[in-house]
């Protein structure tokens, strides 16, 4: 990585763009403008004369001091995939030819703009849910599955609930909506947890097919199609194509893309469509999302560090994120039931076990 600039005094936030454009990827900008997404970066639509680009600028520097090489590796996957048809935008190379650029201590990516529709969490429709969850099939099948191993078992409810406790006491100092909000939803997983047994949890299945994985896969990296189907995939960073268990992908999508229980369904049905999983897997699946969020404290401890680029929105979408936390807890054994049902019509749902709701 590129020693740090100093900015130059004076410059405007798009002056500094449109001359680290000129100066790494020769280009002759003719007009810019801020996109309102991004949580841990700034985003831009930027114009030539001839065509239109994206353009990332990098607001968390701890990424940058971390994560560079995996940043770099996912950049570098995207462009393989794409080559081989996956939806993936064009990436253009700066001058120094390694992905991203560096100037004036700031770091930018750059690539073609994709037309199309894009969803916050809890937005997406039904038809494009499906369209995501067979789009991160097709990614899963694009790498030699690895050995099977069983992750690690599910954390305890006293260890979760202790976990939840500390949390709530951190804001419990804390003034305003955000903070009592979190402590109301940690009120009620702490109260859930309590109605689950550890021997009932250490039963729970985990997940042991492995390959290739994304590893951040939600609603807010696509660009979506009129029809509803994916147009691209457009954000490859910190580390897409890592090894992992593929459950975890798909709990990762179906959790930060906030998606309830026709959603989950229908995402699960794409999946299931391009690269089948056995029911084992599936019950693995649904345990991590409707067990093991309860058990997490859901990455709330991220407003008290507030690295977030734009606060007011990280605080909307992890209140739509927790939020559903408690329901999918009490809508575990109707999910379970549902999605067996679906992907394994001859499949036999077992007794309703204590601690899921048998509506």
């Amino acid at each position: 990585m590129r020693p740090v600039q100093k900015k130059a005094e004076g410059e405007s936030s798009t002056d500094q763009v449109r001359v680290a454009l000129k100066k790494h990827y020769q280009l002759d900008v003719k007009r810019i403008e801020r996109i309102a997404y991004g949580l841990w970066e700034e985003s831009f639509s930027v114009w030539t004369s001839s065509q239109r680009y994206y353009v990332k600028r990098f607001y968390a520097k701890w990424r940058l001091q971390t994560r560079y090489e995996e940043m770099l590796n996912g950049l570098a996957l995207s462009q393989e995939l794409r080559e081989k048809g996956f939806p993936a935008p064009r990436l253009l190379l700066p001058h120094h030819q390694e992905w991203l650029a560096h100037d004036q201590g700031e770091t930018y990516q750059v690539n073609e703009w994709i037309d199309g529709r894009s969803y916050h969490p809890g937005e997406l429709p039904l038809r494009e849910a499906k369209a995501m969850g067979e789009l991160l099939a097709h990614f899963h099948r694009q790498f030699d599955p690895l050995p099977p191993f069983e992750d690690v078992p599910m954390l305890s409810p006293s260890k979760a609930i202790a976990d939840c406790r500390e949390l709530w006491s951190q804001y419990q100092k804390e003034q305003g909506a955000f903070p009592g909000y979190v402590r109301e939803i940690l009120e009620q997983q702490i109260s859930l947890l309590e109605t689950v047994s550890h021997e009932y949890v250490s039963r729970l299945p985990v997940p042991s097919l492995r390959g290739r994985c994304f590893h951040s896969y939600w609603v807010e990296q696509l660009i979506f199609h009129p029809n509803g189907e994916v147009a691209a995939l457009v954000d490859w960073t910190d580390g897409a194509g890592r090894e992992g268990y593929w459950a975890k992908d798909l709990v990762a999508g179906l959790h930060l893309s906030a998606l309830q229980y026709e959603g989950i369904l229908a995402f699960c049905e794409g999946y299931q469509a391009h690269h089948p999983l056995p029911k084992s897997e599936w019950q693995a699946v649904l345990a991590k999302l409707c067990y093991g969020h309860l058990a997490s404290t859901n990455f709330l401890d991220s407003w008290l560090v507030k690295h977030n680029r734009r606060m007011e929105h990280w605080e909307q979408i992890a209140m739509t994120w927790t939020r559903l936390v408690p329901e999918r807890f009490h809508l575990w054994h109707k999910l379970e039931q549902g999605l067996l049902d679906m992907l394994f019509p001859d499949y036999q749902q077992a007794t309703v076990v204590v601690g899921r709701d048998n509506e």
